[in-house]
């Protein structure tokens, strides 16, 4: 049970936005932006782009971008990782099982950097190992295993963002299909209807 109205989120993006909650035509939400992508190793891979589509189990992004009216409140980040095991496995990001265990994640990928920008500048740049666990958990995927950050972020309202995955020079992954599983959670702004 809360011990104030507004989560520290919801009070975070109040302030950060200049917005009364009391009086102004805003609704706050649960945000859990997510992706799920087929990686290959090397440099820095892009994980959205011009051509995201908002995708129902692939992609909650449309674009680069939020969408008007709607501001992030990044407050926690979670990072897995799922194979097909075989080059001719499964290449469809949806019928892949991911893991957030450090033992089942390419040395490569578990040293490999998540950047995120907005309008060409750096909020946020974490080591992947950093969102990986040392041991399988059995409680639900998004509590325990979701990365929470020492500081709140904010993402804009139509504001171009990319968030990409910087490898280690000369950095490969094994032969097989691999992919992401990336989810920024935090609270949301929405206009009332």
């Amino acid at each position: 049970m809360r011990n104030s109205l507004f989560t520290i989120g919801q009070t975070y993006l109040m302030s950060a936005l200049g917005i009364n909650g009391a009086t102004q035509n805003v609704q706050f939400n649960n945000g859990d932006y997510y992706l799920r992508s087929k990686i290959t190793a090397g440099g820095i891979l892009e994980l959205i782009d011009s051509n995201t589509k908002k995708v129902d189990g692939l992609s909650s992004f449309d674009g680069r971008s939020l969408e008007d009216g709607v501001n992030l409140a990044l407050e926690k980040v979670r990072f897995a990782y799922g194979t097909s095991a075989t080059v001719g496995g499964a290449t469809d990001p949806v019928a892949i099982k991911y893991s957030t265990a450090y033992a089942d994640v390419p040395a490569a990928l578990a040293n490999a950097d998540l950047v995120i920008s907005q309008h060409g500048k750096q909020i946020l740049s974490v080591p992947v190992q950093r969102f990986l666990l040392g041991a399988a958990s059995n409680r639900p995927a998004g509590l325990e295993d979701a990365y929470e950050l020492d500081a709140i972020r904010l993402i804009k309202e139509k504001t171009e963002l990319s968030i990409a995955i910087r490898f280690p020079k000369g950095a490969t992954l094994p032969d097989a299909n691999h992919f992401i599983e990336l989810h920024l959670i935090g609270s949301t702004t929405g206009r009332k209807s």
